[in-house]
């Protein structure tokens, strides 16, 4: 274990990063993701995005991470879809989105609030970056 808690630090390191954004579910591979960052002192971020009528995997709270270790702060975001707009000539519409619409956007939305707030990390002056599993829908 002590290995890859290095290994994961020497990757930090030598790519001059200081900041992790964890993207989390609540499931196992999120969970070890956040718990191997901060073991090797990154300054980690979890963040939650929920859509609705969606829950957290009930595996791991993360609010249990940021009251559990000191260098995880946690942040939630709220995504809602109800309507789509389509440009058309000089023409805006908006539709209601289907079901697999939705679905098949948010897996896109959730990567651009990760990116989000990397981004409003370093434009605090930290070097951060996303890091994750990135499972099939991401």
């Amino acid at each position: 274990m002590n290995k890859l808690i290095d290994d994961v630090k020497s990757w930090f390191d030598i790519r001059k990063l200081d900041t992790a954004v964890v993207g989390f579910s609540g499931g196992i591979d999120s969970a070890t993701t956040a718990a191997l960052c901060h073991a090797a002192g990154i300054e980690t971020h979890i963040i939650s995005v929920i859509a609705p009528n969606q829950k957290l995997s009930s595996y791991y709270d993360p609010r249990d991470f940021s009251e559990i270790y000191e260098n995880i702060t946690y942040h939630i975001a709220s995504i809602d879809l109800p309507k789509c707009a389509v440009i058309s000539d000089d023409n805006i519409f908006f539709m209601e989105m289907t079901d697999p619409a939705k679905e098949a956007a948010l897996p896109i939305l959730r990567n651009a609030c990760f990116y989000s707030l990397a981004a409003s990390l370093r434009y605090d002056g930290k070097q951060s970056i996303v890091v994750g599993t990135a499972n099939f829908d991401e």
